[in-house]
């Protein structure tokens, strides 16, 4: 009798530790998922990958750190109408529920640097945007010339910088071309600063520039004045980035 006891004990015992183990995956899953990207503050991780086809997400913890847990995401991102294999590879620290991405894989290609990975995340940014107007789309894939930051895209820094950000169009009567307004608050030295930020947007030609800005209720169309709104965006945006991710 105490040997069937002792063999239910047992056998009870190996079909708990799979159950906390994977109660355990699923929270640590859970925690990237919820998250968000330095660069995309307001979208979900979970948000941000729906583009993604197939989408599986796997993890398990560090052998020698039990709270450090090593996250992936495997799925399939399109790119101009091609299937690419990308796997995301996600560090996850559970004491204090703070990760960061090691690297990402697409098509058997490794990226590891900062704009690599943020170029990627662009991408699916903008697959979000699929249902978007096509000039708000030309103006949020765009760059601005003199940015320090190059590499990002409008809309990852007015993603970033601005706080309820919105997107308008209006039609400006001349064949192919739109106003595109983008307006929010921008925290700038703890203070919120309700802004706006007109384009005149060519959709033939993919091209854009800053036709109007108003920062607290103030407008302005001087050329002097748009280049300081654009280089405090960018100021506020190297505030705010921090790591890319």
């Amino acid at each position: 009798m105490k040997r069937l006891s002792l063999g239910f004990m047992l056998f009870f015992v190996a079909l708990c530790l799979p159950a906390q183990e994977t109660g355990e995956e699923e929270r640590c899953i859970d925690i990237i998922r919820s998250g968000a990207f330095t660069i995309y503050p307001d979208i979900t991780v979970d948000r941000l990958f729906s583009p993604m086809t197939g989408l599986e997400w796997t993890a398990r913890p560090d052998n020698r750190k039990p709270h450090i847990w090593y996250v992936r995401a495997d799925g399939m991102m399109t790119v101009e109408g091609v299937p690419l294999p990308t796997t995301f590879f996600f560090r996850l620290d559970t004491q204090t529920a703070s990760w960061r991405v090691e690297r990402v894989v697409v098509a058997g290609i490794e990226s590891l640097s900062a704009n690599d990975v943020g170029e990627i995340l662009d991408y699916l940014q903008m697959a979000q945007d699929k249902d978007l107007h096509p000039a708000i789309k030309c103006v949020r894939s765009g760059f601005f010339s003199d940015s320090q930051y190059s590499s990002a895209t409008v809309g990852r820094m007015f993603d970033t910088v601005f706080a309820g950000l919105k997107w308008s169009v209006k039609d400006s009567g001349r064949r192919h071309r739109f106003y595109v307004t983008a307006s929010g608050e921008m925290a700038h030295n703890g203070v919120a600063l309700p802004a706006k930020v007109t384009f005149d947007v060519d959709v033939s030609r993919e091209t854009w520039q800053i036709c109007e800005i108003e920062l607290m209720g103030s407008r302005s169309s001087s050329a002097w004045e748009i280049a300081e709104m654009v280089d405090l965006i960018d100021s506020v945006y190297f505030e705010k980035s921090g790591d890319y991710f």
